[in-house]
């Protein structure tokens, strides 16, 4: 389940055992959380987090949409802390024209800090979704083609259907009203696969970062390079790109093989097959 979580503390307890997975909206400390969400939201978040953690079946992972570039490094790292009610972080790059000035340069740093934390210890796992996914898919390439057929990671392309209140289904969330994105309709029993899909207009395997990455948000790809928006590609899609690129560049500087194999074996496990991977596109 995907939630805002300022009413998951009213569902029934048996509802909360039979989640396997639960992934909680926030967007990183109490002052940028409220900013995006209204006051007091992040307290209550969290409040009501505590209150179910231990009827929730399976896993909570904190779902960051990286907007603000003055996001820190302390905001991000509490909320897998050990007062917290997370057991995972996962972050996705804003889709949005907020990557002008310094802003990349502010990523950046706070990416190093979290990449250094992440292989600082190899008995306990630093439960970052993306820096997972980026190791798995560096060290073991082969096992994003082996569940997902080679395809991007982003899961409209696989995974998802969202369904309208008129029954028309959508692969993505954020593509609801675009008729060519239209893949069923409930009322009319059908359905197609998805059209988003990686392309040879969006430049991805030529990208360094393409063996691990596998192509990222394909809303992002698909306006960029499909519908050749030009202002779209240069100010959103192309720094993203240059953000995972950097990832994977600062991940290599460590050493991730030899990290790996120093590894204990609940965290070898826990990179080649987080229950999380099958809910979140791994790339951020």
């Amino acid at each position: 389940m995907q939630t805002n979580a300022t009413l998951i503390s009213k569902l029934p307890d048996e509802s909360l055992a039979r989640f396997s997975t639960v992934l909680a909206s926030i967007d990183g400390g109490e002052a940028i959380t409220d900013g995006y969400r209204g006051r007091g939201i992040y307290r209550q978040v969290m409040k009501n987090l505590r209150e179910v953690r231990e009827k929730v079946g399976g896993s909570i992972t904190a779902r960051v949409t990286w907007g603000n570039p003055d996001t820190t490094f302390e905001e991000l790292d509490q909320l897998v802390g050990k007062d917290t009610p997370f057991d995972y972080l996962y972050w996705q790059f804003v889709a949005d024209r907020q990557y002008g000035g310094d802003s990349l340069a502010k990523r950046q740093a706070v990416l190093v800090q979290m990449i250094d934390k992440f292989f600082s210890r190899n008995d306990v796992l630093y439960p970052l979704i993306p820096l997972m996914g980026v190791v798995r898919n560096k060290l073991f390439p082969s096992r994003a083609q082996e569940l997902y057929a080679g395809r991007s990671q982003c899961r409209v392309s696989t995974h998802l259907l969202n369904v309208m209140p008129s029954g028309e289904i959508y692969p993505c969330p954020d593509m609801l009203y675009e008729p060519d994105m239209k893949t069923g309709d409930i009322k009319g029993n059908w359905l197609r696969a998805s059209p988003l899909q990686l392309t040879s207009a969006m430049r991805c395997e030529g990208c360094e970062a393409y063996v691990w990455c596998r192509g990222n948000c394909m809303k992002n790809l698909y306006n960029g390079y499909v519908k050749q928006d030009a202002p779209y590609r240069t100010e959103v899609v192309e720094p993203i790109c240059e953000l995972i690129r950097f990832m994977g560049q600062e991940i290599d500087k460590r050493q991730p093989q030899a990290w790996f194999d120093r590894a204990t074996l609940p965290v070898r496990k826990l990179i080649m097959d987080c229950e999380v991977y099958e809910y979140v596109e791994v790339m951020p």
